[in-house]
């Protein structure tokens, strides 16, 4: 697995989520691949959610941050010099919230998932990890 700091997280004009890597590459832009609402996006080259409907950007965060490392098997995380726009209190404080929650899950609970599956033969459900619902 890759890891690769995120330079930015912002929320793009047209509401969507974007979360920039520190690098790229032209294998981003098969994440469509995974039809989970993630596409790499090759002008502005970020991974972005859809228009957020249901979902707030804290909960698009770990979506894109899960996507990206069951599809990709890169490990995006933030770092302390992320920037971050807007740059406002309580969107820096849901981004990195939502960061301390994906990691988390990605050091505790998809080892587990993961296990279980090898252990069942095979992936379950087509989950691959992912984040729950």
């Amino acid at each position: 697995m890759d890891r690769i700091q995120i330079n930015k997280v912002a929320v793009l004009d047209d509401g969507r989520l974007g979360i920039f890597p520190e690098t790229s590459s032209s294998m981003y832009q098969y994440i469509y691949r995974e039809a989970a609402g993630v596409n790499w996006n090759l002008e502005a080259r970020c991974f972005e959610s859809t228009v957020p409907r249901e979902w707030d950007h804290k909960k698009w965060y770990g979506q894109i941050v899960s996507v990206v490392l069951s599809g990709l098997d890169i490990r995006l995380s933030l770092s302390p010099q992320t920037a971050f726009s807007p740059n406002d209190k309580t969107f820096i404080t849901d981004m990195r919230d939502a960061d301390a929650e994906v990691q988390t899950w990605i050091d505790v609970e998809r080892p587990k998932i993961m296990n279980g599956e090898q252990q069942r033969g095979g992936l379950q459900g087509g989950r691959r990890g992912r984040l729950p619902p």
